[in-house]
Parts: C-alpha cells; structure tokens; sequence
C-alpha cells in the first residue's frame, strides 16, 4: 500500500486544508463511500474511508487511510486501488496535488448570505462591518418601529476558500459569529430560522386554528453577488452605546456606536481574547433566546457570559466577583447583587435546578393591593444585576478599543 508523508503539514490550519482539498478533488469523481475511524496496533488514530469512484470512465473503488498520532498531528496517508491498482497513478496525484495546494494556500472567493431572526423592532437600515453586510432582508415601513414582530435580517459576506463546500463552511462560521456579537451589542435574541409546524389563529379570530408551516420566502434579494452600498436598502444610524439606556417605543433598532471599534480592536487581539469574548457573545444570545420567558434562566447566561470573558483577564480578574466589581463602574458595595446572580440565581439553576426568580411560583389573583415583598426585590435584584452585566461588558469594551488604539 503506497504512502506519503503528511509532517510537512506543521499546523491545524494547513491541516484542515489539506483533508478539504483532498475531500474536494474525490468529490469530483466519487459515487458513494462510507468509513470508520480506530487506533491501529501502533497506537495511532486512523480515519478509513473507501470509495467508489469513476476516473477517466474507469469505475473502481479506493481505500484511503489518513494516519495521525493521539495528539491529532498528520503523520502519513496510504492509500489503495482495490481493483488491481489501475487508478493508483491518479489517485496518487489526486493526494499531491492536495498537499502542495494545503502548503500553498490556493484559494477563491466566494459570496455566501445567511438569515437570522429576532423577535423586536426593524433594524433601521443595512450596516457594513468589515465587508460584512448586515441588514433587513425586507425593510417594512408600516411596521418598523413595533417591537413584537419576528424581523429576518442576512448576514452577507465574502471567504476565501478551496471550494463551495469549503466556502459554506467558513462563511457558517463566521456568520453565526457575527450573528452572536450582534445579538450582544443590540441586547435582543438572534437565532437561526427554524421551520416548524405551529398552529395559528385564523384571520377573523372565529374559526378553529390552523397547523401551519412556519418560515419565510420570497422577500430576498436574488443578486448572487455582494450589493453595493444603499443599493438595496438606506444605511442604518448608529446610536448610543453598549450601556444601558431607555428604548423609546417608535425606535428602530440601531447598532451601538463602538460596534466598528470593537470589531476593529478585537482583529488586532490575540486568540484567547477573541475566543473568550466569542464565547461571551455565544452565551449573551442563548441567555436572550432560551431565557426569553425566563428570567433565570436568561441571568444564569448572562453571567456564565462574563464568567467566559474572565478566561482572558488577569489573574486578578478571572473570579466572576472581581471582574463586576472591576467593570460595571457601580457607586457603592455590590457584594449582595454579585451573590445573588452567581450563587442564588445562576449556580442554584444550572446544579440544582432551582428557578430563583420565581417562574413557577403562583398566586391568586386577588381583589385586595397587596404585593409581596420578597416578589418585588426579586425583581429589583434581576434588573440591577442585569445593568451590572451590561455595564461591565461596555466598560470592557471600552478599555479594549482604548488599549489598541495606545499600541497601534
């Protein structure tokens, strides 16, 4: 069984695409496959994939073993022409041709765009963030400023990558990240379209409902290119900041003012910077769309967000407590909210299931005024906690982009 030697493949990077183009150039020719990973008797991992393919109107099947040791590193490929080796010759240039473009990074670029929703005002135009395009995939304006409404927005954007499947994959990524960091910076709940089967009242609110299918067509652009700026829709203001502040009813949703800078400084960070605060972002969206109905829940997230963000701190700074008090600017002693949202709320929920903040406790509606206290500083404790959260987060924003901008 031929093989050839994969170290001069030195990082994850060359890697990935060195399986990528491999898997692309296959692709070309392959009918059907199928495989199974193991350790060998040496003790190195093996990915085994056969494949029947069709090369120069030769059908034949291969057998292709990708060999790495147990701290994931390449070390060889063999590989085997299981009808009497009359395609070994090709596939053998198939897997060169693979490691010289993995070393030589050949790439195209590719456009690719991805629909998000939330449930709040219109975004109030399209914004531009790096190349990335973000706007409304309709811009409705009759119903802009009402917050309830499920609003699609895409994110559009251009890769480089070895092939389309390659390139859908990339642009997924980066997407979703956008997509996080934007549910963060406008402090709504962005989630991927989910099409599903719900039942709907009918429009005179008299009939029986109706089972429908849930989603959204025929609103989108059809260009299969990136537009140009206001081409399709006016650009979106930028207002206020990361802070807390009060949202008039009749806004449109706008990005915050630093949202350039942030991305700007974290491009300049390290990795562990930008994974933590990626991180942060990730679990920001899944405090406002999994605890949409559920204050514990969505506090329980918001501080595991900040107990992400402190992984690329200081020693001094990487205790969730140290970090509030750091960062949110708070006048006075925060000790009794900081206890309340990490040990009261967020690790009574997530290791003992409690739901502090009351969701399932219930009262009879009553003809007497009479409200219950413990209810009442539940619900001062949940709005000053999340204040402290968004705060410190602002403020850590704030010291990132001042702190480039002095080593630039």
């Amino acid at each position: 069984m031929p093989i050839i030697d994969l170290k001069p493949i030195e990082n994850e990077h060359q890697k990935s695409l060195f399986i990528n183009h491999l898997d692309a150039l296959i692709q070309t020719y392959q009918h059907s496959s199928f495989g199974r990973s193991y350790v060998d008797s040496t003790k190195n991992f093996v990915n085994e994939t056969e494949v029947q393919v069709s090369i120069d109107s030769v059908d034949g099947a291969i057998l292709i073993k990708i060999v790495s040791d147990l701290k994931n590193r390449l070390l060889h490929i063999e590989y085997e022409d299981l009808n009497n080796n009359v395609l070994t010759e090709k596939i053998t240039a198939l897997i060169q041709t693979a490691l010289l473009k993995s070393l030589g990074s050949v790439k195209q670029s590719f456009y690719r765009r991805f629909h998000y929703t939330y449930f709040g005002e219109q975004l109030d135009g399209e914004y531009w963030v790096k190349g990335v395009r973000i706007a409304p995939v309709y811009y409705d304006e009759e119903t802009k400023q009402i917050r309830n409404i499920e609003r699609y927005f895409s994110i559009e954007l251009e890769v480089a990558a070895i092939d389309e499947h390659d390139a859908n994959a990339i642009s997924n990524e980066m997407a979703d990240i956008y997509a996080a960091r934007l549910s963060l910076f406008l402090d709504v709940g962005i989630s991927p379209p989910r099409s599903e089967q719900k039942w709907f009242l009918s429009e005179n609110y008299i009939e029986s409902s109706i089972l429908r299918q849930t989603g959204y067509y025929g609103y989108d652009h059809k260009l299969e290119r990136m537009p140009k700026k206001k081409e399709i829709c006016k650009l979106g203001a930028y207002h206020e900041s990361l802070h807390p502040y009060l949202h008039y009813v009749g806004e449109t949703l706008k990005l915050p003012t630093e949202t350039r800078k942030i991305f700007s400084a974290l491009e300049k960070s390290d990795q562990l910077l930008q994974l933590a605060f990626n991180k942060c972002c990730f679990l920001y969206q899944q405090a406002l769309t999994a605890g949409r109905y559920y204050p514990t829940v969505e506090l329980s997230y918001l501080v595991a967000a900040i107990d992400a963000l402190t992984k690329c701190e200081s020693e001094k700074l990487i205790h969730f407590g140290e970090f509030i008090r750091f960062y949110s600017g708070a006048d006075g002693n925060v000790d009794e909210f900081i206890d309340f949202m990490h040990g009261t709320v967020r690790s009574a929920h997530f290791h003992a299931g409690e739901f502090s903040i009351g969701e399932y406790s219930y009262t009879r509606l009553s003809t007497i005024r009479y409200s219950d206290v413990n209810k009442k500083m539940l619900e001062h404790n949940y709005r000053t906690c999340r204040k402290l959260i968004r705060n410190a987060i602002a403020n850590w924003c704030q010291l990132l982009i001042n702190n480039t901008c002095e080593s630039a």
